[in-house]
């Protein structure tokens, strides 16, 4: 399901990894919950997590500022150091871009396609926790 990208929802998005990456604070779940892994969605007052943390905080924000969860999605993928990462993505009618921690500004799924691997993403139009797809066969690059 591709969102209707508009100059005012343009700006949300922008807003929100604008927000969340001036504001997070990077903190491993094993130093925060003393597991591997550990997936929550951090407060507003000061958020703090890794990727995944950060990919759900503000896919939250989004869906608080109008943008329904049908068109996100989160990713996992391998950067160019081959670490495991996750990133959120919207699905637009001008294509897929990608919310990431590491990133200074939402990015095109294929500005990001020549430097990470991305593997596998949860189905666009169904719940995050449901079962993920390949994602060679799923994007719809930029």
């Amino acid at each position: 399901m591709q969102l209707k990208l508009t100059r005012p929802l343009w700006g949300i998005i922008k807003d929100v990894h604008w927000q969340a990456r001036t504001g997070f604070d990077y903190r491993a779940d094993i130093d925060k919950y003393h597991k591997q892994e550990y997936w929550s969605i951090p407060d507003n007052k000061r958020p703090e997590g890794d990727c995944e943390d950060f990919a759900l905080w503000c896919s939250q924000n989004l869906i608080k500022k109008g943008i329904a969860w049908q068109h996100q999605a989160v990713a996992y993928c391998q950067t160019e150091t081959g670490t495991g990462h996750l990133v959120l993505m919207i699905n637009t009618d001008r294509g897929v871009y990608v919310l990431d921690n590491r990133q200074d500004s939402v990015m095109g799924y294929a500005d990001l396609a020549s430097t990470y691997h991305f593997i596998a993403q949860s189905q666009w139009g169904k719940s995050m926790d449901q079962a993920w797809v390949r994602i060679e066969d799923k994007i719809t690059p930029v």
